[in-house]
Formats: C-alpha cells, structure tokens, sequence
C-alpha cells in the first residue's frame, strides 16, 4: 500500500484493506525488543569505548599536572627567597635610619613633659 494523499483519505477503506495495512506496517513486540537491545549494545560498546579514551587522557593529564605542580612550586620557592631578600634589605634601611629613635623620643618627653620645678614654700612665722 502506497501512503496516503488527501484524495486517498476521502476514499473509503475495507476491512480487508485495514488489515492488510496494519500487518505490513506495524512491528512486531518481538522486533522491538531486539532493536531495543541492539541499541543498547552499541550504546554500551560506545560508552565503553569513550570511558577508555577519557581514562587514557586523563592518566596523561595527571602526570603533565605534576610536572606543572613541581616547575610552579620552584618557581615559586625562588620569587619567595628573592622577594624576603628584598624586604630585609629595605627593612634594614628604614631599622638604621631610627635606630637612635627611642633615645630621641625619651630626650623629648623628658623635655616637653618634666615635671615643673615646685615653688619652694615658705614656712610661716
């Protein structure tokens, strides 16, 4: 049987007909179920297939990572020292420049805040 136009839709069918068309296009319970399990067989050699590719990059992934981890921390380790060099240079600038700051500071407040000298007081007669 040929599918259907609109001319043939207004044409009336016979049960004979009917039948024959719904044997011949219609699958079978059975047919659905092995194509069914086909796909679900190439579906599981697929999955399989693209689990083993993502193990096999990841593996090589792990040890470039490692690599990458070890040349960072160097480099890192390198910048930290020369970077603490750096301060305790400035650092050591900025300790001689007021190293004498505390004898200053004291000469200062022993000016600005001495105590007054007291009035000496005179004893009555």
């Amino acid at each position: 049987m040929s599918d259907p136009t609109d001319d043939d839709m207004d044409e009336p069918l016979t049960k004979r007909e009917f039948r024959a068309a719904i044997d011949t296009e219609l699958v079978t319970k059975r047919e659905l179920n092995a194509a069914f399990a086909d796909l679900h067989t190439g579906m599981k050699n697929l999955f399989d297939t693209v689990l083993a590719k993502i193990e096999e990059v990841s593996g090589g992934l792990k040890g470039e990572m490692k690599a990458l981890e070890i040349r960072l921390t160097a480099d890192v380790k390198s910048h930290a020292g020369s970077n603490a060099d750096q301060l305790k240079r400035e650092v050591g600038l900025v300790d001689d420049r007021y190293r004498d700051l505390p004898d200053r500071v004291e000469k200062l407040e022993t000016a600005v805040f001495a105590p007054e000298p007291r009035a000496k007081k005179q004893r009555r007669r």
